[in-house]
C-alpha cells in the first residue's frame, strides 16, 4: 500500500504513516483513491472484491490495509498470498470492455398516472416528520395524513432516529436566491442527519419543491430556480440507502392556497408509491421525467469566432480538454478564470516533470532551509507548479486552435474579483457571450459521513460561482 501511494502522488515513502488519512493530511480526492485501491489490487491480485459501503468509511492508510487484509482470508507464506479459493488461485480478472459511443439524451416529461399506493413507512405507525415550510402547507398536510392513519408531527428538524420524513424546504417563499439556497442547505442537513439510520435500516424521504411542477424545463422560476439541487440531493440519497423509499415531488404551488396545495400534496403521498421524481404541474396534471436518446438536429452555429466565452476552472483538467476542442472546432475568444497563480518556478525545477521528482526536490530544498513539510504541505506545493504548468499548456494549445486566450487568476466565489475580471475581458474583447462553468471543488464522501463544511465548500464553489458569474454577466440587450 505504501509503495503505491508512492507511485501514485510522489510522496516519499518514508513521509508516510499509518495514521496518515488520505484526504486531510494526505491531499488524496476520491479519483486518486480510485487509483491507488486499483493499482494494489494488481499488485495483490487474490483479493477479492471490496465492500464500497465499508470501503467508504476507511479514512487512513492503515485502515485500509488492516481491512484488505482481513479480505485475504488465507495463508501467508513469504511475500506470496493465497486467496480464499486455494494456493495459487486468484480471482478472475475482468476483461477490458471496448469504449462505448458517446450518445446524447435530452429529459422529457411523460404523463404518469399515480400508482394508487401509499409508500412504506407513511401509514404503518412509524412516526412521520414533515418540516415546516413556513406558509403553513405543513400543519394542513399533517392534517391530511393524519385522517389516512398516519401518525404525524410537524417540525423544523428531524431527529437521527426519525424513518419517515418530507422534507418542505423547497416549498419556501423565496424572496431572493440566499433563501433559495438555504432551503438547499437546510434539506441537506437533515439527508446527513437521518443518513446512517436509512441506509442501515431503510424508512420514506421525500423533498417537496416548487420549481413550476416540471423541475424548471419550461417554466420560468426566476429566484426559485435556485432549489433545483434538491432533486440533485434525492437522487444522491437514493443511491446511498438502497433500502429506502426516495422521492422528489415538484408542486407548482403558485395559484394553488396552502390549503389546496396541501389536498394535492397528500393525495401524490398517498397514491404515488415510490415514484422517484413526479411534477405536479399548475394544470393539474402528474408528470414523470425520462432521458430519451436524442440526436442533434443541427440549426445555427452557437458559438463563432466573434464569440466571447469565460471558462471558469478551465485551465486544467477536462474543462481544460473540452475548451481545447471548442477552440479547433470554432476559434472563440476564451478567457479562463481560475484560482491558481501563475508564478514562475525555481529554474532547478524546470527540467523535473514528474510529480514524485518535484516532490522530492522540494522536499530536499525544505531540509536544506530546516523546514519541515507535512505531506499536504509538500502535496499543495508541488501542485501549484503542476497547475500553472498545465495552464500554461492549456494556453499553447487554445493559441494552436486558432483561438485568442487569456488567464486571469480570480476567486470566482469573490464578486468583486470576480467582476473586474469580466470587466477586463469586455475592455480588450468586447462583450461576453458564454459561459462555460467549469471550477468545483471534490470533497466526496457518503452522506452519513458528510459534514456542514463540506458541503459549504463543495457547494459554495459551485453554486456560489455561478451565482457570481452570472451577477457579472447580466443579459445584452
Amino acid at each position: 500500500m505504501m509503495a503505491v501511494v508512492t507511485e501514485k502522488t510522489g510522496y516519499p515513502t518514508e513521509m508516510l504513516e499509518p495514521g496518515m488519512a488520505l484526504d486531510t493530511d494526505l491531499g488524496i480526492d476520491s479519483i486518486k483513491r480510485v487509483e491507488i485501491l486499483a493499482a494494489v489490487r494488481e499488485r495483490v491480485p487474490s483479493l477479492p472484491e471490496f465492500d464500497t459501503t465499508v470501503m467508504a468509511g476507511l479514512r487512513t492508510l492503515g485502515e485500509i490495509v488492516a481491512y484488505m487484509d482481513s479480505q485475504l482470508g488465507g495463508e501467508r507464506q513469504g511475500d506470496q498470498e493465497t486467496g480464499r479459493g486455494g494456493e495459487g488461485e486468484t480471482a478472475p480478472r475482468p476483461s477490458p470492455l471496448a469504449p462505448a459511443p458517446i450518445r446524447r439524451y435530452v429529459l422529457e416529461m411523460t404523463p404518469q398516472p399515480s400508482p394508487g399506493l401509499a409508500p412504506p413507512f407513511l401509514v404503518d405507525g412509524t412516526p412521520v416528520y414533515i418540516t415546516d415550510d413556513g406558509a403553513g402547507i405543513a400543519a394542513l398536510l399533517a392534517e391530511r395524513l393524519a385522517r389516512a392513519g398516519a401518525q404525524v408531527s410537524v417540525t423544523t428538524t428531524a431527529p437521527t432516529d426519525a424513518r419517515a420524513v418530507i422534507c418542505l424546504a423547497g416549498l419556501r417563499t423565496v424572496q431572493d436566491s440566499d433563501t433559495a439556497l438555504a432551503a438547499n442547505a437546510e434539506a441537506f442537513q437533515i439527508a446527513t442527519t437521518l443518513a446512517a439510520g436509512m441506509e442501515a435500516d431503510g424508512g420514506l424521504f421525500v423533498a417537496v419543491q416548487d420549481t413550476g411542477g416540471d423541475f424548471g424545463l419550461h417554466t420560468q422560476n426566476g429566484e426559485r430556480a435556485w432549489l433545483g439541487g434538491l432533486s440533485g440531493l434525492a437522487k444522491t440519497a437514493a443511491q446511498e440507502w438502497p433500502k429506502a423509499v426516495v422521492r422528489t415531488i415538484d408542486l407548482a404551488t403558485t395559484h394553488l392556497t396552502p390549503a389546496a396545495a396541501a389536498d394535492r400534496l397528500a393525495h401524490e403521498l398517498l397514491t404515488g408509491a415510490a415514484d422517484r421524481e413526479i411534477g405536479l404541474t399548475a394544470d393539474g396534471k402528474r408528470y414523470a421525467f425520462v432521458s430519451a436518446e436524442r440526436k442533434a438536429t443541427g440549426g445555427a452555429e452557437v458559438v463563432t469566432p466573434d464569440a466571447v466565452i469565460v471558462v471558469s476552472g478551465g485551465g486544467r483538467g477536462v474543462t481544460a480538454a473540452a475548451v481545447i476542442e471548442l477552440a479547433r472546432s470554432a476559434q472563440p475568444r476564451i478567457a479562463l478564470l481560475g484560482r491558481s497563480v501563475l508564478e514562475e518556478e525555481p529554474v532547478a525545477l524546470k527540467t523535473i516533470t514528474d510529480d514524485a521528482g518535484l516532490k522530492k526536490a522540494l522536499l530536499a530544498a525544505a531540509q536544506a532551509n530546516g523546514e519541515r513539510l507535512t505531506p499536504r504541505d509538500l502535496g499543495a506545493a508541488t501542485d501549484r507548479i503542476l497547475a500553472a504548468r498545465e495552464i500554461r499548456a492549456t494556453l499553447q494549445q487554445l493559441h494552436a486552435a486558432g483561438a485568442e486566450a487569456i488567464y486571469l487568476s480570480c476567486d470566482i466565489t469573490d464578486p468583486a474579483a470576480t467582476a473586474a475580471a469580466l470587466d477586463q475581458v469586455r475592455a480588450q474583447w468586447g462583450p461576453i457571450t458564454g459561459i462555460v462553468h467549469g471550477a468545483g471543488v471534490l470533497a466526496d464522501k457518503r452522506l452519513a459521513e458528510k459534514s456542514g463544511d463540506d458541503f459549504q465548500r463543495v457547494f459554495g464553489t459551485k453554486i456560489g460561482g455561478l451565482r457570481t458569474l452570472l451577477a457579472a454577466t447580466p443579459p445584452i440587450h
